[in-house]
């Protein structure tokens, strides 16, 4: 748990693991299909010849998808699961003993349906996996992003960003391609606004098959919780992710964003801020409209206000693995 008040860690995640598991796709052949038994497991289907995608019909497997391919020429099956393991259990499961615990319920559960003379768990192979790292108590996610943006990094042509049309807020950026894709974005807003996630930034890397292959990782019960520390560890330190970066957006700006109302209604309160800094000067304001101003002076700090035009000095931040926090050197 992160103390926000101190910004130090009070006990870091599960057996201090940096990283996490966010997204699993894996793949396994069988030698025969139960379509009785099949028929029991699944919610519905939407199936081409010689392939079929399954939702499973289970409380708790709800969110676990099965696709089952079959060649003309071919003598066995191949399964592709698809899922987060977090979305099983309802809370992020930092220790991957616990998601081989969880993978190996799920194959039990499916196995009266998919025939093999080989354990299928045991057989596993990984064609994707997502590997995650959240940060939290960072009060200016929009600064920090956008500061992390506008920073020196090895995949300098390759950033693509998203920001919310609303709320003018950046909440996306995405360095690399497609096959080597890594994102920090706000997850509380990803999260459409779940209070566990209020003031997070998450760092999100994907890894393939092809990836994975050529690092000797294939089989999904040779992955542990070092291999996924590694491998996260491995691309934050090849891309100098947590080098120190500056973010100098204007602080009037980065305080608006935080409000959540239109653009119009910002531009409004801005020229009431602006109005308050001339001496003398009065705003014809209803008593109401004067009093939600007041109120989004106490909300943003805003008790007077005499340097609006000016830009603040840039602060200087990283972003720290071990404590999973952003901290300022200023």
């Amino acid at each position: 748990m992160i103390n926000c008040n101190t910004n130090t860690i009070t006990s870091i995640c599960e057996d201090n693991n940096l990283f996490f598991v966010d997204y699993l796709t894996l793949t396994f052949d069988f030698d025969s299909l139960n379509s009785v038994q099949l028929s029991k497991l699944i919610k519905g289907n939407r199936s081409k010849e010689f392939n079929i995608a399954l939702k499973i019909q289970h409380e708790i497997y709800k969110k676990v998808f099965l696709t089952i391919k079959h060649g003309r020429n071919q003598d066995k099956y191949l399964g592709v699961l698809t899922f987060n393991p977090n979305t099983i259990t309802n809370q992020e499961v930092h220790n991957f003993v616990r998601i081989k615990e969880i993978t190996k319920e799920l194959i039990e559960y499916l196995s009266p349906a998919l025939i093999s003379r080989k354990p299928i768990f045991n057989n596993l192979k990984i064609s994707r996996i997502d590997i995650t790292k959240d940060f939290k108590c960072v009060y200016n996610t929009h600064n920090i992003l956008f500061g992390l943006l506008q920073s020196d990094r090895p995949y300098e042509r390759k950033k693509s960003s998203y920001q919310d049309s609303k709320s003018n807020s950046l909440e996306t950026i995405t360095l690399g391609t497609k096959s080597e894709r890594i994102i920090f974005y706000d997850k509380y807003k990803e999260s459409k606004h779940d209070s566990k996630y209020l003031n997070t930034i998450r760092f999100e890397t994907r890894f393939k098959a092809i990836k994975l292959k050529k690092k000797g990782i294939r089989l999904f019960t040779k992955l542990d919780n070092g291999t996924i520390n590694l491998l996260g560890e491995e691309v934050w330190s090849s891309q100098s992710l947590g080098n120190v970066f500056t973010s100098n957006n204007h602080y009037v700006a980065s305080k608006l964003n935080t409000l959540d109302i239109s653009n119009k209604q910002k531009l409004s309160y801005l020229g009431y801020l602006y109005a308050k800094s001339i001496p003398n000067f009065k705003m014809p304001l209803s008593s109401a409209t004067l009093s939600k101003y007041r109120k989004y002076d106490k909300l943003l700090g805003f008790t007077f206000l005499t340097n609006t035009n000016q830009e603040v000095v840039p602060h200087s931040y990283y972003f720290d693995l071990i404590s999973g926090t952003v901290k300022s050197l200023d």
